[in-house]
């Protein structure tokens, strides 16, 4: 009678009567089984790298400005005409049109723009009269937002500051948009502002049905 015979080398070890040594039929049985192994934790190791990634990839999409997150965002605007008045430099003109974009492609918002743009300066003759002016226009909006680029640092800036305190003057919200990578924000506005959001339609959505 076989000894060997019904042993299972996996679950049993070598044969006692090879002295710790495992014959060819356990041989090919072990290396089946090992195979059998190294397959599935390969198989667990993959699922586990590719779920991952995916999930990531899907979680960034997500939080950053992902169609559902715009969507819950502008779900929660009331239905009424938001008042904005965007705080920027005539010289750094993109950041401005930046925002007005993201303003303008946000679903179902109605908003009016009490900025004052290059093209539609006012006619003022002495910075008294042009902060005069800037407070009037403020005056009608329901939320400052401003760009956190860091021209607007008062060393690029003199009227940036200025509007920041008129907006504190007047108790309006300021909404800090911070531009796509940029890692640091000018320390007045950061100290100003009542919430800094990222560079999205999503962020600044949420923003204005929280401040204004």
């Amino acid at each position: 009678m076989d000894p060997n015979r019904g042993r299972d080398p996996w679950r049993d070890g070598p044969s006692p009567n090879r002295k710790g040594d495992l014959n060819l039929r356990e041989l090919r049985s072990l290396d089946q089984k090992d195979l059998t192994w190294k397959e599935g934790l390969a198989i667990l190791a993959a699922t586990y790298v590719g779920g991952k990634a995916i999930g990531s990839i899907f979680g960034s999409e997500e939080n950053e400005n992902s169609p559902s997150r715009l969507a819950r965002a502008a779900q929660k605007l009331d239905d009424k005409q938001y008042n904005v008045f965007i705080s920027h430099s005539w010289r750094y003109d993109d950041d401005y049109q930046g925002i007005v974009n993201l303003l303008s492609n946000i679903p179902s918002l109605d908003w009016q723009n009490h900025s004052v743009p290059e093209e539609k300066e006012l006619e003022t003759v002495t910075n008294e009269e042009l902060e005069n002016g800037l407070r009037n226009r403020m005056r009608n909006a329901s939320v400052v937002i401003t760009s956190a680029g860091m021209y607007g640092s008062e060393a690029y800036s003199t009227w940036i500051p200025r509007e920041h305190e008129i907006a504190e003057e007047l108790g309006k919200p300021i909404v800090a948009v911070k531009p796509e990578g940029q890692k640091n924000i000018p320390g007045y506005i950061e100290e100003s502002a009542d919430e800094t959001v990222g560079w999205t339609r999503a962020s600044v959505a949420q923003a204005l049905g929280e401040y204004a």
